[in-house]
């Protein structure tokens, strides 16, 4: 479904209208997709939790996307500035326009972190 400002996209027509609604009452793609996304917990309850992750991805006309990953924390994330990312390489995955990713054992994603 798409509005004049935001596309929405959802495995269930109730919880994309609700982001219709969000939007055409004058919110931003992020409120449309929080709508969705909360409706969507009711809707699906087996496929959609708050425990789970996210990926969201913000790209707004004229700018460069911004990726958000939601769905785990870095083992290394609260290690000093001086270690953070050790051992880990810069990866160019083919898909996403060629997405610059790090991986590494320092990498791995925690669940629940």
């Amino acid at each position: 479904m798409q509005t004049n400002r935001v596309a929405i996209s959802s495995s269930s027509q109730i919880s994309a209208d609700a982001g219709r609604e969000v939007a055409d009452a004058g919110g931003n793609a992020v409120d449309a997709a929080n709508a969705a996304s909360l409706t969507q917990l009711v809707t699906e309850p087996g496929a959609v939790s708050l425990a789970a992750g996210a990926f969201i991805l913000i790209w707004k006309g004229g700018e460069d996307p911004v990726t958000v990953d939601g769905a785990s924390e870095m083992p290394g994330r609260k290690a000093p500035a001086s270690n953070f990312g050790r051992n880990l390489r810069e990866v160019v995955l083919p898909f996403g326009g060629g997405t610059p990713t790090a991986v590494g054992y320092s990498s791995v994603a925690t669940p629940g972190a």
